[in-house]
């Protein structure tokens, strides 16, 4: 399992300020999000695709951004702690 995915795993609800449905449809999209862009087939990307779409219908724009801004976090803090 990479270093992405097991911090991801490990990671604690970052959206604690919300209501508890539209954190967990964060937490999906976040999650769903990882394993898009660490998917590693096509296949498995168009399943994440799906699921994207799904979990971000319930969100505002605004949510979709900062659930985007989350992951590039998590993808920015794996590739530090992978080059250190």
């Amino acid at each position: 399992m990479s270093t992405i995915h097991q911090r991801f795993i490990q990671s604690t609800d970052p959206y604690k300020t919300v209501s508890q449905s539209e954190a967990e449809f964060r937490t999906a999209l976040v999650k769903a999000l990882v394993l898009y862009i660490t998917a590693s087939t096509d296949e498995k990307a168009n399943e994440c695709t799906e699921l994207i779409n799904s979990f971000a219908s319930h969100l505002s724009d605004e949510a979709i951004e900062e659930c985007q801004q989350k992951v590039q976090e998590l993808i920015h803090d794996s590739q530090r702690k992978t080059n250190n």
